[in-house]
C-alpha cells in the first residue's frame, strides 16, 4: 500500500512539473510524434489483381437438393419457434415471480400476462399454443393461487 501511495505521489509530482521536467532534457521541447506512411510503390505485392473475366455464372438445381433445402426451412422455422416459445415462457415466469401484491391480485396477474403473450400471436394455430396455455395454467395456479378458466387463456392471446 505504501509503494502503491509513493507511485502515484511520483507521477502526480511529474504531472504538476512536467514543464521544469522537459526543460531538463535538451532538445525535447515537447512531444510530437511523427508518423511516416509508406508509398503503394514501397509495398510488396501480396496479391495478384484477379483477371477481369466476363464469365455467365449459373446454377441449377436439381429436384432433390430443392426438397433437401425446404426440409431443411422447415427445421430452421421450428427451431426459431422454439427460441421463441422459451423466451416467451421465460418472461411469463418472471412476471408470476415478481407480482407486487400479496396476495396477488388477479387482474394485475391477467393484465400483464396478456401484455406479453398477445404479442405472439404467431404461436396460435400450433403445437405451441396449448402447451404456452398449460404452462400459463400451471404457473399461475402454482405461484399465485389463481385458476384461469379457458376463456380467460383465450382472451390472453387477443
Amino acid at each position: 500500500m505504501i509503494m502503491t501511495a509513493l507511485v502515484c505521489l511520483y507521477y502526480w509530482f511529474l504531472f504538476r512539473n512536467r514543464k521544469k521536467v522537459m526543460a531538463a532534457f535538451p532538445g525535447n521541447s515537447g512531444y510530437q510524434a511523427q508518423f511516416s506512411r509508406p508509398f503503394a510503390n514501397d509495398l510488396p505485392e501480396l496479391i495478384e489483381k484477379p483477371i477481369d473475366n466476363n464469365y455467365d455464372l449459373s446454377i441449377a438445381l436439381e429436384n432433390e437438393i430443392a426438397e433437401d433445402m425446404l426440409f431443411e426451412l422447415a427445421e430452421d422455422e421450428d427451431s426459431l419457434l422454439l427460441k421463441e416459445a422459451e423466451i416467451l415462457v421465460s418472461k411469463i415466469q418472471a412476471i408470476v415471480a415478481h407480482i407486487a401484491s400479496n396476495p396477488p391480485n388477479p387482474t394485475e396477474v391477467f393484465t400483464k400476462i396478456k401484455a406479453v403473450v398477445s404479442q405472439y400471436k404467431l404461436f396460435e394455430n400450433t403445437e405451441y399454443y396449448d402447451a404456452i396455455n398449460n404452462f400459463i395454467t400451471i404457473t399461475v395456479d402454482r405461484d399465485c393461487g389463481i385458476e384461469f378458466s379457458r376463456e380467460e387463456l383465450v382472451q390472453l392471446w387477443g
